[in-house]
C-alpha cells in the first residue's frame, strides 16, 4: 500500500483475465523498431531510474510521449503503436474503463519505479 494514501489500495490487484503470452511477445517485437523515449518524472532520478516507455494512448496521440499527461489542448487518443502492434488494443480493449495514459513500460537490468502517486489535475479527467 503507499504510504499516507487516504484509501489505502493495494499497489496491485490481479485481474480476472488471461492474454496469449506468444502474442503480447509478438507484439512487443513489433514495437521493438521504435526507440523507447526515458520517462518523464517529477521526483528525484533516484525515485524512479532509467525508466523507459512508449504510449499506446496519450495525449495527441503521440507514441513518443509516455507522461500521465497535463492541461492540453488535444484530448488522449491512440498512438500508431496500436496499428504496428494490433494484439495491444485487444488488451486495452478487454479493460473496459476509461483510459488516460496508456504505455509500456520498459524496466532494462538495474532500472526501478518506486511506488508513487500520479496527480491529475481537474482539468485532464475525462
Amino acid at each position: 500500500m503507499v504510504a499516507g494514501s487516504r484509501n489505502q489500495l493495494p499497489l496491485s490487484y490481479q485481474l480476472p483475465l488471461s492474454f496469449d503470452v506468444a502474442q503480447l511477445e509478438h507484439a512487443l517485437a513489433q514495437i521493438g523498431s521504435f526507440a523507447p523515449r526515458k520517462q518523464r518524472t517529477y521526483h528525484s532520478e533516484t525515485n524512479h531510474r532509467n525508466w523507459l516507455a512508449v504510449s499506446l494512448y496519450a495525449i495527441g496521440g503521440r507514441w513518443d510521449d509516455a507522461s500521465p499527461g497535463g492541461p492540453a489542448l488535444v484530448g488522449y487518443q491512440p498512438t500508431e503503436m496500436l496499428s504496428v502492434a494490433p494484439y495491444f488494443r485487444q488488451v486495452m480493449d478487454a479493460l473496459q474503463c476509461p483510459k488516460r495514459c496508456v504505455r509500456i513500460s520498459i524496466l532494462n537490468p538495474g532500472a526501478r519505479i518506486n511506488p508513487h502517486l500520479t496527480r491529475i489535475s481537474a482539468s485532464t479527467r475525462a
